[in-house]
Order: C-alpha cells, then structure tokens, then sequence
C-alpha cells in the first residue's frame, strides 16, 4: 500500500512511499487520507510517547485493536471508557455484557452530544444506568495511572480500573495538505463542489475534508462511507476532465446498544 509523504504545488509532484519513496509527476491529484483517532492529551499517553497504550490503555481503531480490547477484556474486572459517542457506549456495553464494571467519562453533559440533544439523550442514558454503567458527565479524566493501568484522575475523583478505552472521536487527517499550502477548516481541507480545493488541480475527498450539512447548511465532517464514495466519484470525474458536483452531506448512521437501536440522521 502506498503512503503519502507529501505534495509539492510547485513542481506538481505526489511523493509516496512503499518500501522507498516515488515520485509521481501529474497535473492533477486526488488527496485522501484516512481519519486519526483522537487520544486526549493525557499524562501517560502523551502524541510521540503513549506508553500505556496497548498497556492497559486501548484506542479502538480497526479489528485488530478490537481484537487486543476483548483479549484484555477476559482478565479484567473494571474499566473506564472515555467518551460517550456512539462508539465508545458500544464499547461499554460489550464491556459489561462480559461482566466488567464499566464506567464512561464525558466531558459534556449527556451522552451523544453531536448526535442527539439533551431530552433525547436520556432515551439512551437511562438503559444504560439500568444495566449497570456508570455515567460520569462534566467531568474529564486528568491522568491515567499506573503501568499498567491501575485508576484514572477524574477531576478530583480517583477510579480504580483495569483497562482504560479512549473513545474521544476522530480528526481529519490533514497534514499533509497542511504542509502544502491547501486551505483548510476547523473540520478539514476545504473543497468546492467539484472537490477541488483552492489550488487548481488538487482535489480532496473523504475523511480529511470539511463538507456542507445539507440540513442546516454549515460545514461539517461527516466521516461516513457513502459520502466518501460520492465524493471520490466527483473528484475524480472532474480530475478526468468531465464535471460534476456534490452538494453537500446528508448521511445517517446505526448504533445499538444493548437492546436499544438507535437510528440518527447526521447533521
């Protein structure tokens, strides 16, 4: 598989990397990069160090660390899931379906905050409590102990764990793009309807750009597979010299937790 290292605007040249580095000369590129899990800036998992991670300290990112979470899993007894979205609640909830003592930690003040409001979020939270979660809102985990892991620091409170999971989301992976010049949002590379970005002949699609909720008409980051196919048939339709264009984002997604199945159109 290749990597990207980088683009230069000037030269037109995409340098990739395998086993060595290629350089690829063009007029036009289409830039996708896959989205970086986002791990808090938390002592003992620090961007360069991470030394509890896989240690105690999990970030679910594909079927193998999946796979490392369950492992750990089977001679554990506590853990404490960081993050109350979609994905992390369905990581507590196939913690205590094996019988562990979970608790999830969220900054904000319900769970789901991007997808559902307050009145909505009680829907969920309260099956949740029923079967045993613990839900701590407003609160955020300040260090993560131990090597391995032995508690948390939230806020004032210390909870003793055996595993910690860190379900904060993910980021849009720009880098790259940063790195060239190529405009960006607060969501990721900025695109126009053609998916070309501001510099002619570089076009983005996917998980790194910004995109427009067709719902509200705001950008927006909407990580989905179907918004990305759609995208890369644009980009890559004008890339070849047709035309065609996206106008924006409506995506939905699934989750289910527990017995509860919880449809949410994204905005």
């Amino acid at each position: 598989m290749l990597l990207s290292l980088s683009i230069d605007i000037l030269l037109r040249t995409y340098i990739l990397c395998d086993s060595g580095v290629k350089v690829m000369k063009g007029v036009r590129f289409i830039h996708r990069t896959s989205p970086m899990t986002f791990s808090p800036p938390l002592p003992h998992v620090i961007k360069g160090k991470r030394e509890n991670l896989d240690n105690g300290v999990y970030v679910l990112h594909d079927i193998e660390s999946a796979h490392r979470i369950s492992d750990h899993a089977g001679n554990a007894r506590k853990a404490v899931v960081v993050g109350a979205g979609p994905i992390g609640l369905e990581i507590a909830v196939a913690l205590r379906t094996k019988g562990l003592d979970v608790v999830v930690v969220e900054m904000l003040s319900f769970a789901m905050p991007r997808a559902l409001d307050k009145d909505m979020a009680k829907l969920v939270e309260q099956p949740l409590e029923a079967s045993g979660i613990k839900l701590i809102f407003n609160k955020s985990v300040m260090s993560i102990n131990g090597s391995p892991v032995n508690s948390v620091s939230v806020d004032d409170e210390i909870i003793e764990t055996d595993m910690v999971i860190l379900a904060s989301g993910v980021r849009a992976n720009i880098e790259i793009a940063r790195n060239a010049g190529i405009e960006h949002g607060n969501w990721g590379i900025r695109t126009n309807a053609g998916m070309e970005t501001k510099i002619k002949g570089i076009y983005a699609a996917g998980d790194c750009i910004e995109t427009v909720s067709l719902i509200n008409h705001r950008p927006t980051m909407m990580q989905l597979s179907s918004p990305a196919y759609r995208q890369g048939m644009v980009a890559g339709t004008n890339a070849a010299g047709g035309y065609d264009i996206y106008e924006g984002a409506l995506g939905t997604f699934v989750t289910v937790l527990g017995k509860l199945e919880k449809v949410q159109k994204k905005n």
